[in-house]
């Protein structure tokens, strides 16, 4: 309950940061995003819409980042984090994997910036949820529900069927 609320205090924080930049005389917020090898074009298809949607109410327009990176090799992370701290983005995002979710953690808690992924829920990758975390994890945690599920139909058994490696790590939880 408390990892939700401040979640929700990190949005809140960044839409004052966002308003306050605005009032500033600045109308472009930046933002930046990691994804692996190939471009999320979903992503920047959010973003135009947002900067051109009709009737728009919003007097600020994004204007976005986005990097490629091999998201096994924390060093190419690494790069490109820095690489977008260093065109002063407000808010980065994007998809992580189980080797370099500490390193987007630890950056984004140094600086201050966060970082929002919707590929993974930070309690099923085991991440301590601190105080002054800046990962914003997107994606609900599937034990709950899962647990839920085998309560309410008196199951003794049931499989779990995953895709990818760190969905492996879920299963060690049940």
């Amino acid at each position: 309950m408390a990892g939700k609320m401040f979640q929700a205090l990190v949005i809140v924080c960044a839409t004052i940061l966002m308003w306050t930049t605005y009032s500033n005389g600045s109308s472009t917020i930046i933002v930046g995003g990691v994804f692996d090898r190939i471009r999320d074009f979903g992503f920047e298809r959010g973003i135009i819409s947002h900067n051109t949607q009709k009737n728009k109410t919003s007097a600020f327009q994004f204007m976005a980042y986005v990097y490629p990176a091999l998201l096994e090799d924390t060093f190419n992370v690494t790069r490109r984090l820095c690489t977008l701290y260093a065109q002063n983005t407000l808010i980065t995002g994007g998809h992580s994997k189980q080797v370099c979710l500490p390193t987007f953690q630890s950056y984004a808690n140094y600086f201050l910036i966060p970082y929002v992924t919707v590929s993974q829920s930070k309690s099923d990758m085991g991440l301590t949820i601190g105080p002054s975390d800046y990962l914003v994890s997107m994606m609900p945690s599937l034990v709950p529900p899962v647990e839920d599920c085998v309560k309410y139909f008196k199951w003794e058994k049931f499989a779990y069927v995953y895709s990818s490696a760190e969905e492996v790590l879920v299963t060690n939880v049940f």
